[in-house]
Parts: C-alpha cells; sequence; structure tokens
C-alpha cells in the first residue's frame, strides 16, 4: 500500500498541488531518532528514489551533518510538502492559486488554502506520532517553506500577524516556543527547540553559504546537548517610555556594559541612528 498523506491529515482534496505535482507522494524516513529534519518539498530524485534528502543535496546534507558530529541516523526526516511542485519551485503553484481564487471569489465558492496549510496537519501528526508517547520536540528546518509549516507567524505592533523574515535572515537562530496548531495561525501547547536553515540545495547553488548552512547544524547540535554557552538576545522594537525607563534604571546597575550601533551611513556628519545594541560584561 502506497504513502497516502490524505490518511494522515493532510487536505489533499482542498490542495491545488495535490493535481499539479509531479510524482507520488515521499514518506518520510524514521528511524525512532531523536531529533526530527524537516526539508521543504520532494525534488527529482527523492520522488524516483521515495525517500526524503537523497541526491545532491542529499549528499551536501549527509557532508555537513558528517563534519558536525551527526549523521543521518541521528534525525527523522520529513517534508513540509508531501508533494514535488512542478520544477521544483512554489512560485507557478502559488501563481494558479491566487488565479483559482478569484474565480472561486467571483462564484462565491469557498477559497482553496496554500499546499502548506493543507499539508501541516499530516506534518504534525507525522512528528507527534512516528515515535509513539514521544513526540518530536528537536527539531531543524531547512527552507522557508519548512519554517513556516511550523512556526507560528509573528505578529507586528498592531497585533496583526506578519511574514516570517527570509530564511538567509533566520539561518542558525534559536527558536524555543512553540509549535504553530493545524490552522497555521495560533501557536499550540507543542514546545520545541528549533533551529532553521536554508535547503541544501540553497547551497549548492550559492556556495559561499556553505559555511553558515555548516554553523547553524552545529549549534543546532551544540544547543540541544547544553553546549551552547550563549542565550539569543531579547529583541524590542519601538519600546515604550515605560520599557526604556525600567531598562536604563536596570542599566545603571550593571558594572559593565558593551555597545554597538548601526547607522544608515558610515558618514558622521550625515548619517541617522538606526539601532543601539547593548550587552553586559
Amino acid at each position: 500500500m502506497g504513502y497516502d498523506p490524505q490518511a494522515l491529515g493532510a487536505r489533499c482534496d482542498q490542495c491545488i498541488l495535490a493535481v499539479l505535482r509531479e510524482g507520488q507522494p515521499v514518506p518520510p524516513e524514521t528511524r525512532n531518532a531523536e531529533a526530527a529534519l524537516v526539508a521543504e518539498a520532494p525534488g527529482e530524485q527523492e520522488v524516483r528514489h521515495g525517500r526524503p534528502l537523497v541526491g545532491p543535496a542529499g549528499m551536501k546534507l549527509d557532508h555537513a551533518l558528517r563534519d558536525n558530529g551527526m549523521g543521518r541516523n541521528d534525525f527523522d526526516l520529513f517534508h513540509a510538502l508531501a508533494c514535488r511542485p512542478p520544477r521544483n519551485t512554489m512560485k507557478l503553484v502559488r501563481s494558479k492559486l491566487a488565479a483559482e481564487n478569484r474565480e472561486r471569489d467571483t462564484r462565491g465558492w469557498p477559497r482553496l488554502p496554500d499546499p502548506v496549510d493543507a499539508c501541516r496537519p499530516r506534518l504534525l501528526r507525522e512528528l507527534a506520532h512516528v515515535r509513539p508517547g514521544r513526540p518530536h520536540t528537536r527539531v531543524v528546518t531547512t527552507g522557508k517553506e519548512a519554517y513556516r509549516a511550523l512556526v507560528p507567524p509573528p505578529l507586528d505592533e498592531d497585533g496583526k500577524r506578519a511574514k516570517h523574515p527570509s530564511i538567509v535572515k533566520l539561518n542558525g537562530t534559536l527558536y524555543h516556543g512553540p509549535l504553530v496548531a493545524d490552522d497555521g495561525k495560533a501557536p499550540s501547547d507543542w514546545q520545541v527547540q528549533l533551529v532553521p536553515t536554508v535547503h541544501p540545495s540553497y547551497v549548492l547553488h550559492k556556495p559561499s553559504f556553505t559555511m553558515p548552512f555548516y554553523r547553524a547544524l552545529d549549534r543546532a547540535r551544540r544547543w540541544w546537548t547544553g553546549q551552547l554557552g550563549w542565550k539569543e538576545p531579547e529583541v524590542t522594537l519601538n519600546p515604550p517610555l515605560s520599557a526604556l525607563t525600567s531598562w536604563v534604571a536596570w542599566a545603571r546597575s550593571q558594572p559593565v556594559l558593551y555597545y554597538d550601533t548601526e547607522t544608515t551611513n558610515l558618514e558622521p556628519t550625515w548619517a541617522d541612528l538606526k539601532t543601539i545594541q547593548i550587552g553586559t560584561g
């Protein structure tokens, strides 16, 4: 019997990728590992072999893991999207989805979900049940679709949902918080230690990103094993006066402070101050 994402909760009957996909859905590769690695979507090699992360991208991942004291056997491997998009890109899929939903709006029909949203219930169920009684809590995501599938969307200053930053900016950051719920909006009660990085195929096309990719994987390993002595800083955008007053009182109590600044220009006579970063000694 073949792999059936819909039987695991995917909304394939509402997903435009189920119509546009190339090849059959690719199942996860599980071995009761201590961590999970979630890639974006299967490519040509994955569809051909019926396994996640094989071919050149899989080799690049294997090399990066090995150089950081890990291996493929340390991870259960999943895809955020079970099906391969046409020409390995979601741009065409979302273009056709937008056209379909415009037509549905004119007819008063329900809109179709984004494929990531349609496939998320399946992914969450696999992450929860591949190890009976032990849902995965240590996760690496490779690529923006994988990160978006699992992490709740950020909120802007007005409390409205905003877009995630680019995966290049997120690379190697530490996310310690809840996974998103099935609806892709609200956070769930499921807490994880998650490290995002780019997909290994990105590194193949852009070799200059090899070291940031390797370092992100190394950072995940050190974080999960208690070897990461540095904690992700807390960032406050446009803090209110009360928060600044409280912070100044705290800063004055510190014996040593270090600071750095970011400006709009290197020329001090007309540069505007953008940010100040301050840390303790």
